[in-house]
């Protein structure tokens, strides 16, 4: 244990009071102020909806749609 100590004193990462007793709230306050609060950040979920819907702005998917809806046009004034 003492040589955990001397290490982390050695290379100033640690000093022995917050290894044994943590920080005051003083000193949380400091740390939030300068490092910021500990928190992950959420990113956007992107549904399928929303994907689908930003795909079908791509103009190339436009031009096939429309060329399916030709095609299919086509295919039921053959059977009828």
């Amino acid at each position: 244990m003492c040589k955990i100590v001397i290490i982390f004193n050695f290379f100033n990462i640690l000093k022995w009071r917050y290894f044994t007793l943590g920080l005051n709230d003083k000193e949380v306050l400091e740390l939030r102020k300068k490092y910021g609060s500990n928190e992950i950040t959420r990113k956007k979920n992107n549904t399928f909806f929303k994907i689908l819907l930003e795909s079908l702005s791509d103009p190339i998917i436009k031009i096939l749609l429309i060329a399916l809806s030709i095609k299919i046009v086509f295919l039921f004034k053959n059977l009828v």
